[in-house]
């Protein structure tokens, strides 16, 4: 009698078949996604950076991730749109957003024109 070799486990991809996950990788509970929430205020630019100040808009992004606030000064004036923290700062896209949601309501000059509702 001869022996023969021990039988060889099948394998797909380079995986051992019968693992009893079925093909399927097993799944990690995933992290919830934080909570973000964004709140918009003007502020005085006057009394902020000072009565020869360039500055038309400042406005403050309060950005709170998971209790943790991170606060943005974003700027408009002859250079346009920035934050402190730089011009790509998301902060600036929320600014701007928020700046034409207001001028929308109270019309380009800040005052209803008219557009007023009872």
């Amino acid at each position: 009698m001869s022996k023969s070799a021990p039988a060889k486990r099948r394998t797909t991809k380079g995986r051992a078949t019968g693992t009893g996950t079925r093909g399927r990788k097993p799944t990690r509970p995933s992290k919830p996604e934080p909570k973000v929430a964004i709140r918009v205020r003007d502020l005085d630019p006057q009394a902020m950076c000072g009565v020869g100040t360039s500055v038309a808009r400042l406005i403050r992004v309060d950005q709170i991730i998971d209790r943790a606030l991170q606060a943005h000064l974003v700027y408009f004036d002859r250079h346009g749109w920035y934050c402190e923290h730089g011009v790509t700062c998301p902060a600036v896209a929320h600014a701007r957003r928020y700046a034409k949601q207001v001028r929308s309501e109270y019309g380009e000059n800040g005052t209803h024109n008219g557009r007023m509702r009872a």
